[in-house]
Protein backbone atom coordinates (compact mmCIF):
# COMPACT_ATOMS: atom_id res chain seq x y z
CA UNK A 1 0.00 0.00 0.00
CA UNK A 2 2.91 2.58 0.67
CA UNK A 3 5.23 1.48 -2.18
CA UNK A 4 2.38 0.48 -4.89
CA UNK A 5 1.45 4.57 -5.43
CA UNK A 6 5.19 5.63 -6.37
CA UNK A 7 5.49 5.41 -10.31
CA UNK A 8 8.88 4.25 -11.21
CA UNK A 9 10.59 3.07 -14.38
CA UNK A 10 10.91 -1.13 -14.80
CA UNK A 11 14.70 -0.85 -14.41
CA UNK A 12 14.86 1.85 -11.88
CA UNK A 13 16.66 -0.35 -8.74
CA UNK A 14 17.01 2.86 -6.50
CA UNK A 15 14.51 4.30 -4.27
CA UNK A 16 14.93 7.19 -1.70
CA UNK A 17 12.84 7.27 1.72
CA UNK A 18 12.31 10.02 2.62
CA UNK A 19 9.90 8.94 6.02
CA UNK A 20 7.83 11.48 7.53
CA UNK A 21 6.28 10.96 11.54
CA UNK A 22 5.60 7.37 12.56
CA UNK A 23 7.07 6.52 8.97
CA UNK A 24 10.48 6.87 10.62
CA UNK A 25 10.21 4.08 12.56
CA UNK A 26 8.67 1.76 9.60
CA UNK A 27 11.72 -0.33 7.71
CA UNK A 28 10.96 -0.20 4.24
CA UNK A 29 13.22 -2.41 3.35
CA UNK A 30 10.94 -4.99 5.08
CA UNK A 31 8.09 -4.10 3.22
CA UNK A 32 6.90 -6.34 -0.08
CA UNK A 33 7.10 -5.17 -3.71
CA UNK A 34 3.89 -6.35 -5.68
CA UNK A 35 5.60 -9.64 -6.50
CA UNK A 36 5.70 -10.65 -2.73
CA UNK A 37 9.41 -10.42 -2.66
CA UNK A 38 10.53 -8.43 0.26
CA UNK A 39 12.09 -4.62 -1.51
CA UNK A 40 15.77 -5.34 -0.13
CA UNK A 41 16.14 -8.18 -2.78
CA UNK A 42 14.88 -5.80 -6.08
CA UNK A 43 15.52 -2.01 -4.97
CA UNK A 44 18.87 -0.23 -3.05
CA UNK A 45 16.99 1.35 -0.60
CA UNK A 46 18.22 4.67 1.08
CA UNK A 47 17.07 7.60 3.82
CA UNK A 48 17.21 10.90 3.98
CA UNK A 49 16.01 12.88 6.66
CA UNK A 50 14.27 15.06 4.08
CA UNK A 51 14.14 16.58 0.74
CA UNK A 52 15.94 19.78 1.55
CA UNK A 53 19.02 17.92 2.83
CA UNK A 54 18.89 15.23 -0.02
CA UNK A 55 18.90 18.97 -2.47
CA UNK A 56 21.59 20.22 -0.90
CA UNK A 57 23.72 16.97 -0.76
CA UNK A 58 23.43 16.34 -4.12
CA UNK A 59 24.30 19.92 -5.20
CA UNK A 60 27.36 20.27 -2.62
CA UNK A 61 29.34 17.89 -4.89
CA UNK A 62 28.92 20.30 -7.64
CA UNK A 63 29.56 23.05 -5.67
CA UNK A 64 33.43 25.00 -5.79
CA UNK A 65 34.35 24.79 -2.10
CA UNK A 66 33.94 27.85 0.14
CA UNK A 67 36.83 29.97 1.10
CA UNK A 68 38.22 28.87 4.21
CA UNK A 69 38.62 31.33 6.51
CA UNK A 70 40.79 31.62 9.90
CA UNK A 71 40.32 33.15 13.48
CA UNK A 72 43.18 32.64 15.18
CA UNK A 73 43.28 33.43 18.86
CA UNK A 74 47.22 33.74 20.77
CA UNK A 75 48.49 34.15 24.27
CA UNK A 76 45.20 33.62 25.86
CA UNK A 77 45.73 33.25 29.73
CA UNK A 78 43.36 30.99 30.58
CA UNK A 79 45.31 29.35 33.80
CA UNK A 80 44.80 31.31 37.47
CA UNK A 81 41.97 33.16 36.50
CA UNK A 82 39.93 32.65 40.07
CA UNK A 83 36.53 31.20 39.47
CA UNK A 84 36.09 33.51 36.47
CA UNK A 85 33.27 31.26 35.52
CA UNK A 86 31.29 32.58 39.21
CA UNK A 87 31.28 35.64 38.17
CA UNK A 88 29.96 35.49 34.20
CA UNK A 89 26.51 36.58 33.86
CA UNK A 90 24.36 33.42 34.17
CA UNK A 91 22.52 32.51 30.81
CA UNK A 92 19.24 33.13 29.63
CA UNK A 93 18.35 30.03 28.00
CA UNK A 94 17.70 26.81 30.12
CA UNK A 95 19.85 24.81 27.79
CA UNK A 96 22.87 27.60 28.06
CA UNK A 97 22.56 27.23 31.93
CA UNK A 98 22.55 23.50 31.42
CA UNK A 99 25.86 23.76 29.43
CA UNK A 100 27.39 25.79 31.47
CA UNK A 101 26.33 24.05 34.82
CA UNK A 102 28.08 21.34 33.35
CA UNK A 103 31.17 22.92 32.77
CA UNK A 104 31.68 24.53 36.09
CA UNK A 105 30.75 20.52 37.70
CA UNK A 106 33.20 19.06 35.50
CA UNK A 107 36.06 21.14 36.62
CA UNK A 108 36.98 21.97 33.01
CA UNK A 109 40.39 23.62 33.22
CA UNK A 110 41.60 25.13 30.33
CA UNK A 111 45.59 25.62 30.15
CA UNK A 112 47.92 28.36 28.34
CA UNK A 113 48.75 27.47 25.35
CA UNK A 114 52.35 27.10 24.72
CA UNK A 115 54.05 29.00 21.73
CA UNK A 116 50.94 31.37 21.26
CA UNK A 117 53.17 34.23 21.95
CA UNK A 118 55.24 34.07 18.96
CA UNK A 119 54.85 35.41 15.51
Amino acid sequence: MLVKPVREPAQTTRLIVVPDGVLNLLPFDALRAEDGQFLIRSREITYAPSGTILITLRRADKQPPAPRLVLAVGDVVYENQGDTSRRLPKPASLNARVERGIADLSGMALHDLPQTRRK
